[in-house]
């Protein structure tokens, strides 16, 4: 097992993965870390979307295959935003 993965029956569309080995440096991916308020009293830091499509490159699984082509496209509108 690599990731625990969390499904709260309030919010069953909200997955929490908590990682049960370390897939990159913490120190340096908390510091390129996006802060995200998940409700008025919740802030939660989340990795960068490369280093999300990094590591389901490296799992390469069909449905991480997807998520990867889904990643870049967000990336390239952020892209195209700025």
């Amino acid at each position: 097992m690599e990731v625990l993965s969390l499904i709260s029956e309030l919010h069953p569309e909200t997955t929490l993965d908590i990682f049960i080995t370390e897939p990159f440096n913490f120190d340096d991916e908390y510091l390129n870390s996006e802060a995200v308020q998940l409700n008025q009293d919740l802030t939660v830091q989340v990795i960068t979307i490369q280093t999300l499509i990094s590591m389901k490159e490296n799992v390469a699984r069909n449905k991480d295959k997807d998520d990867i082509q889904h990643l870049s496209w967000i990336l390239d509108e952020r892209k195209n935003e700025q």
